[in-house]
């Protein structure tokens, strides 16, 4: 695993990280004026392992950034599009994760955006056929890429995946990634807006959809009371 750079390209080298198994590797750059996150994968064969693995993946990468996203993800995100043979009702166990993780930082599967009605595969064994090698980039980033494609190696069950992308000049940014100030969490009318929301949800049943559902309403929450508490402070010290 690794990420190789261009030496023609200009750029400053800001951090980077790498998990102590050998399946993550995050590059933070920076070039002109724009940050980036380079993101290299290799999910683990296990469905449990990899829930785990994507869920912890947003933790390594950093805030306000823009995350450009690949690597071999070992599940596909449309069964009808990105596998042939086998049980074509299997073989998506880790899309909830990374639909979790796609709206964070407001990134897109490259290939499924550019071309939606093609069935590709990246992997096979001779029977089950797979798209498990996948770039991920903002949503802005959709209308730079100049070509995406997958060619065979002799040497290898997987195709290797080419990525092709003028980085614009003034990107548009997406939503970053959001993190809540926890001394808000202080405030009066959050508590007990916060409380009526989960008296009112604890009704329903506890699963991983419920709590998914849970997290963006009671981020709205927060939000909103943080909105509300700027204002105010705004009309007692007028500048």
């Amino acid at each position: 695993m690794g990420i190789i750079f261009d030496p023609r390209l200009q750029f400053q080298l800001l951090k980077f990280k790498q998990d102590d198994k050998e399946r993550l590797l995050v590059v933070n750059i920076q070039i002109e004026t724009v940050k980036y996150s380079l993101v290299n994968v290799y999910c683990p064969n296990n469905p449990s392992e990899r829930k785990t693995f994507l869920l912890k993946l947003k933790h390594f990468l950093y805030p306000s950034t823009n995350v450009i996203l690949g690597g071999d993800f070992n599940f596909v995100e449309n069964l009808r599009k990105d596998k042939i043979g086998g049980n074509l009702n299997k073989g998506d166990l880790g899309l909830k994760e990374i639909n979790i993780l796609k709206a964070d930082f407001s990134i897109e599967d490259v290939f499924l955006n550019k071309f939606p009605s093609e069935v590709e595969t990246t992997w096979g064994n001779g029977y089950v056929f797979c798209r498990l090698d996948r770039f991920y980039v903002p949503t802005p980033y959709l209308k730079h890429v100049i070509n995406i494609e997958y060619n065979a190696l002799i040497f290898s069950d997987h195709k290797i995946a080419t990525l092709t992308i003028k980085l614009p000049n003034n990107p548009e940014f997406g939503p970053s990634y959001w993190k809540c100030n926890i001394k808000i969490l202080e405030n009066k009318e959050v508590k007990e807006d916060l409380e009526t929301l989960f008296r009112r949800e604890q009704s329903k049943e506890v699963s991983l959809s419920w709590w998914d559902e849970l997290k963006p309403k009671a981020k709205n929450i927060i939000i909103s009371n943080s909105k509300r508490i700027l204002r105010e402070g705004r009309k007692e010290n007028p500048s």
